[in-house]
């Protein structure tokens, strides 16, 4: 068995399927980048992967069973996220714009907690199960490699690199191209994201409550 084949097809899924700024991760990672803290943003990004991870192995496993003979389990899952939205948002449209000077001296960045984050923020959203399940299911129909639990944990740990390294590269970007940003448009980048994250969360909330 190949197992570079589903190893490099999930990299790939990975770093593209993380591109879209509209979520959560991405804004995060953003802020980090803007206020110089790009270990911290690389950690967060890698959190992020390891939760997509996971799911992309239990899609692979066939448990969106699992989701389905837990009562509520499903609803409460994306009841935290949509609360998670809302206060990101809120913490995005109020949060003063970093300032692009670089500091006299390197702050120490520690990453386990921005990791824990990336994670959290991630794991609470269960429609990634279903995406990766719809993507795997049209994967299989063109036999690319043998589906088996192996080569299922090959494709998530290809996912889980995948999602980090264009995190990683995003900051590299944001750490190129500093000078050409203004404070009034970090402004408004981070307002607006705040605004997008805010209205996705209430629609995320809406579709529980109602």
């Amino acid at each position: 068995m190949n197992l570079m084949v589903p190893l490099s097809l999930g990299a790939a899924f990975g770093f593209f399927g993380a591109i879209p700024i509209a979520g959560p991760i991405s804004a995060l990672v953003l802020r980090y980048g803007l206020k110089h803290q790009y270990k911290k943003g690389r950690a967060l990004g890698f959190g992020a992967g390891l939760a997509e991870a996971m799911y992309v192995l239990l899609a692979f496993l066939g448990f969106e069973l699992l989701f389905k003979s837990i009562p509520f389990f499903e609803q409460i899952l994306g009841l935290l996220a949509g609360l998670i939205l809302v206060s990101l948002g809120v913490y995005f449209i109020r949060a003063k714009p970093a300032r692009w000077e670089e500091p006299a001296t390197k702050p120490k960045e520690k990453g386990k907690g921005a990791f824990l984050l990336g994670f959290g923020v991630s794991i609470v959203n269960p429609t990634l199960l279903a995406t990766w399940t719809t993507l795997i299911t049209s994967l299989h129909g063109f036999s690319l490699f043998v589906y088996s639990p192996i080569s299922g944990s090959f494709f998530a740990l290809g996912v889980w690199f995948g999602t980090g390294l264009w995190f990683a590269l995003m900051l590299h970007l944001i750490r190129q191209n500093h000078a050409r940003f203004k404070q009034d448009w970090i402004k408004r980048i981070m307002t607006g994201v705040g605004i997008l994250l805010v209205l996705l969360g209430g629609a995320a909330l809406r579709k529980i409550v109602l």
